[in-house]
């Protein structure tokens, strides 16, 4: 099975190891001075094509690419890497000769007596697209025949095709509407199949590969890689459902040793895609700058669901949501409308409509396993009382005392198991002992000033995770901060440490994870946070784009889009080659990475 598929999970079935070695994505050397246009990967080697037609090879793992004589405007190859089939820009069609089992890379180019538009080689047959429009099968090529045995003529065929994609013993095509069609009922009596059927209907893709683990690859109309499960000669349109797949871009300005290191081999753009290759060892993608990238590990798809609660109008907008209290799929999340209405939502179970604290306009929510807070927006805090696994809503709202605050109105609120932390409209960090905290420690009750890491700080948020370890703020420059030293005994830690990177907007804390929305609505998350490291080790981005996200202790993410509209992350792990998953086999400066471990 190549996805282990978890239902609103962020890291599916992998443990948080397996977890730091996926969407490991390297940075290929560039073959040549003019832009690469195509590629095409095998197992053993890459294959680049420029813009003058020139033909260049890599051999995995090592220091240079090798330029091939003649020139070819596509290359297609076998998963296998067997066969390797080019048209050059006159349309001639040709088969690279000399592949041996100790020579991958083949000879030479030898002529083949067809006019062609495009090629798809999989391991047993060869499809063309013929100059006229019309689509040929070439049977039986092998390692030992790579031009096959017999042209058969394809029937009933689209005019409109402009490319061909094959693998799994599945033919797709993309039309000039950048429409994907499959060729069903494909079978070994019936070789040709029957007719064509839309893949992922109402979509529109620039390109196409269909690789190992019966997984299909698209790039959509934005440059975004996404992936789908089950294509196969039984199901050549796949299950239907689209995973956006990151290509593990690290955010690295921090300027450690360890983030400089990273950006040596690892990919840090976020360029849009434009060409994706799979073979039985990797998935390579070209991108808009001709940057070559290619991956060997496992990769998580993420798929946002539309999350509004049931008997909640579709085009209902939310301001707020908190999902601190959910933990391996029990506790509600709280979310709030921006017409000030809150909800409790439990999986599987009808929303409770929690009335709101009466004249009181809501504008944020803040939940813990054992307290619920709410801000107004004249600056109060009320807190829900009586809540418990019980009564997971509570009884009634009660106003928190803020006379500390100086006469302030809080801006925004978060509250932990133990403790709580809240920030005022003059920027200023405050912390409060819960009660839970106020019976271990015999800590008072009482707000106390967090003093801000310089003086012309001006806090927008300060967030305490589920489990109490971590606080982290955001100032209003989208600078974010970590706190040191906070323990059971000091819930106010001790000083603030900058992490830098990223340009902040909001944040939240999961146990093991702080995850980010940028101010361009980007979507990241904060490697190795442990209380011991509370300030991790680097950023990395995910596909999406949102300005609020929430986290369960266990990465299950609750996200507000830029529209207002609530979804739910889903996820899947793609297991990619199992021999060489988290090793990344290709390295800007040649050798490999499989010497490297993760520090």
């Amino acid at each position: 099975c190549c996805c282990c598929c978890g239902g609103g999970g962020g890291s599916g079935d992998a443990s948080s190891e397996d977890m730091s070695l996926t969407d490991s994505w390297v940075q290929c050397p560039a073959p040549c001075r003019f832009p690469v246009v195509s590629l095409v990967s095998t197992p053993t080697h890459l294959w680049a094509i420029d813009n003058k037609d020139t033909v260049h090879v890599w051999s995995l793992g090592r220091r240079h690419w090798n330029t091939l004589k003649g020139s070819m405007r596509q290359i297609a190859a076998s998963p296998s890497g067997d066969i390797i089939w080019g048209c050059s820009k006159s349309g001639s069609l040709y088969h690279r000769a000399g592949i041996e089992r100790k020579s991958r890379a083949g000879t030479d180019w030898r002529k083949m007596d067809m006019k062609v538009k495009s090629i798809a080689v999989d391991n047993k047959r060869s499809w063309v697209l013929i100059s006229s429009g019309g689509i040929k099968l070439r049977r039986d090529v092998s390692l030992a025949v790579p031009t096959g045995q017999q042209w058969d003529a394809v029937p009933d065929v689209p005019n409109n095709i402009r490319y061909l994609a094959a693998g799994n013993g599945v033919l797709w095509a993309i039309t000039t509407h950048n429409v994907v069609l499959a060729r069903v009922d494909i079978s070994h009596h019936k070789p040709l199949g029957t007719g064509w059927e839309m893949v992922c209907p109402g979509q529109q893709f620039q390109d196409i590969a269909i690789g190992i683990n019966n997984t299909g690859w698209f790039v959509n109309m934005d440059g975004v890689v996404c992936f789908m499960r089950k294509v196969s000669l039984t199901t050549p349109l796949g299950d239907g459902q689209l995973w956006l797949s990151s290509l593990g871009q690290f955010v690295v300005h921090d300027a450690s040793l360890l983030e400089a290191l990273w950006t040596w081999s690892l990919v840090k753009n976020n360029d849009p895609v434009r060409c994706i290759s799979a073979s039985s060892n990797c998935v390579a993608v070209l991108n808009s700058t001709s940057s070559i990238l290619s991956s060997a590990g496992k990769m998580v798809g993420s798929w946002y669901k539309s999350m509004s609660p049931p008997g909640v109008a579709p085009s209902t907008t939310w301001v707020s949501v908190s999902a601190s209290c959910v933990h391996a799929g029990e506790g509600p999340v709280w979310m709030l409308q921006r017409s000030g209405e809150v909800f409790c939502v439990k999986e599987g179970e009808r929303p409770i409509v929690v009335e709101a604290p009466g004249r009181h306009q809501l504008v944020h929510i803040s939940s813990s396993l054992c307290s619920i807070w709410v801000v107004s927006a004249e600056g109060l805090i009320l807190e829900r009382k009586e809540v418990s696994s019980f009564c997971p809503t509570g009884t009634a709202w009660q106003i928190v005392p803020v006379a500390a605050l100086k006469n302030g109105k809080v801006k925004h609120v978060s509250c932990g198991l133990h403790s709580a932390w809240a920030v005022d409209d003059k920027g200023q960090a405050w912390m409060r002992v819960s009660e839970l905290g106020q019976r271990a420690t015999g800590a008072s009750s009482q707000w106390q000033f967090v003093d801000p890491p310089t003086a012309s700080t001006k806090f927008t948020q300060v967030v305490v995770g589920p489990g109490g370890w971590h606080v982290w703020a955001v100032d209003t420059s989208g600078c974010t901060y970590a706190r040191l030293d906070v323990g059971i005994d000091t819930q106010i830690g001790v000083r603030w440490q900058t992490v830098g990177g990223v340009n902040a907007s909001n944040l939240c804390i999961s146990n093991t994870r702080i995850w980010c929305c940028c101010a361009n609505g980007d979507l990241v998350w904060r490697s190795n946070v442990t209380p011991r490291n509370p300030t991790g080790d680097y950023w990395k981005r995910i596909p999406g784009t949102f300005s609020v996200v929430s986290a369960t202790p266990d990465d299950v993410l609750w996200l507000i889009d830029p529209q207002g509209f609530l979804l739910r992350r889903e996820t899947c792990l793609y297991e990619g080659n199992n021999r060489a998953a988290g090793k990344p086999s290709l390295t800007s400066g040649g050798g490999s990475l499989d010497s490297w471990v993760v520090v």
